[in-house]
Formats: structure tokens, sequence, C-alpha cells
């Protein structure tokens, strides 16, 4: 199954610091009002299984989610990616309202 090799796969690449540079650390405070600095994804789930996902009840949000949250993530990675591997394109295909996939091609100049 395709999301537990990705929540695994974005897991190691958190510990190794392989989104530092694309993640802006953030001051906040916890429950108890003491500050803490959030600087990393805390949605990854690198204990997941196959049955875990199989499991989880569907529950449909009617209101959608923010719009254009995952279209910036993957340009932004896509940006770093570019600046890493020293190519010249990126093709990101992003999600947009309506079901639409437009690609959107990055140029490292």
């Amino acid at each position: 199954m395709f999301v537990v090799a990705s929540q695994r796969k974005n897991h190691e690449a958190t510990i190794s610091s392989f989104f530092k540079n694309e993640i802006l650390p953030m001051k906040s405070v916890d429950k108890d009002n003491n500050e803490i600095v959030r600087d990393f994804d805390e949605n990854i789930r690198p204990e997941t299984s196959h049955e875990i996902f199989n499991a989880l009840k569907i529950i449909p949000n009617m209101n959608g989610h923010p719009v254009g949250n995952s279209g910036c993530r993957l340009s932004v990675t896509a940006i770093h990616e570019l600046r890493r591997r020293k190519v010249r394109y990126a093709l990101v295909f992003l999600c947009t309202d309506g079901g639409m996939a437009p690609a959107t091609i990055l140029e490292s100049v």
C-alpha cells in the first residue's frame, strides 16, 4: 500500500533533516503555556500498517480543506529538490478544486 511506504519514507527523510530547509520553525506554547518550537511535520505516522489504514473509517468533510496548501508544499519541495540535484526542471501536479490536476513546470534559472 502506497500510504504505508510513504509514511515510512517521510519519517526517514524527516529524521535525517532532509526537509529542514523547507520548514520554517514557529514558536508556540503547549497546553501548560510552556514555549515550544515546532520545526518538523508532526503528522507523520511511521508506525502505521495496512491493517491500521484499512480499519480507518472515512468521515466526509463537506467543507473540504484549506485551498492551496498541498500545492504550495509540493512546489516548495520541488524547488528545494531542484537545488539539491542541480537540475533545471521539475514537474508538479497540483490538486485543485473540482477534481482538476494541472501540471506545473518549475525552472531553475
